[in-house]
């Protein structure tokens, strides 16, 4: 730790008392008795709806870091709309008992767009680290975080990552627009959108996007929902262009009933 003493530490993050409240991601010290503290040594400034589990890794016995992934909705929302937030902490280094915040997803943030936002959080999501990566497994993708290097080309931020319709007669339709910017350096050009996955043919849409979308452009992909079956229904609006990571989604849940 920042005092150059050896000392083992336990991270943790639940859920509050009250439903929904949150918890501290909370760093507990580990005594020569193998006891744990009785009150953390040290805890981040923010809370977290959901809890998190957390991983850590290190190179070799230095360079410590905690990851966390946040789900920004409580436990109980179903299944969740929030894309999910990697979190980075100093693993050892504190400040009057303030974990010290690396990096998270929300900093880098220019036009209302974030650059590192993920896809839509899943519960209990754990980061895995390997060769200098971090994975974050999201309902709709699979997220890969690495060092930056130089950013060029086309990007894809979706205004919405994911989206729950709200429950509607079997026959009726329900619309919603949903916004796609191009935040990359270079034109992104759009070969196709769709709808795809189990339920697609409940799920319609039409667009604005042309060919071209120039850089810090946005264009509008309204989806439909019309429901035939009383059930959960899900489909995914599927864009291939020229952008990393192509081709693009989002996820789609609808609810049919009588």
């Amino acid at each position: 730790n920042s005092s150059g003493q050896d000392v083992t530490f336990v991270y943790s993050s639940g859920v509050g008392a009250k439903a929904g409240s949150g918890d501290y991601l909370k760093m507990f010290s580990v005594g020569s008795n193998g006891l744990l503290s009785t009150t953390p040594y040290a805890e981040s400034a923010a809370t977290f709806a959901a809890g998190m589990t957390p991983s850590v890794s290190s190179n070799g016995a230095t360079n410590g870091i905690v990851w966390t992934i946040e789900r920004p909705e409580a436990i109980g929302v179903q299944p969740g709309i929030g894309a999910a937030v990697l979190y980075a902490y100093d693993a050892a280094n504190t400040t009057s008992g303030t974990m010290n915040l690396l990096y998270d997803g929300t900093q880098a943030l220019q036009g209302g767009v974030y650059r590192d936002r993920g896809g839509c959080a899943n519960k209990f999501g754990v980061p895995t680290i390997a060769n200098g990566k971090v994975y974050v497994a999201t309902q709709n993708e699979l997220d890969v975080f690495g060092l930056l290097g130089t950013q060029t080309g086309p990007g894809v931020f979706f205004g919405d990552p994911c989206y729950t319709f709200a429950a509607t007669v079997i026959g009726t339709p329900v619309s919603e627009p949903m916004s796609l910017i191009n935040n990359g350096t270079s034109a992104l050009t759009i070969s196709s959108i769709t709808t795809t996955g189990t339920n697609a043919a409940d799920f319609t849409q039409t667009n604005t996007c042309p060919a071209s979308l120039a850089v810090g452009k946005k264009c509008v992909i309204t989806v439909t929902f019309t429901p035939s079956l009383a059930e959960v229904e899900t489909a995914y609006v599927t864009v291939t262009d020229n952008a990393v990571g192509s081709p693009h989604n989002i996820y789609l849940v609808g609810v049919g009933k009588k």
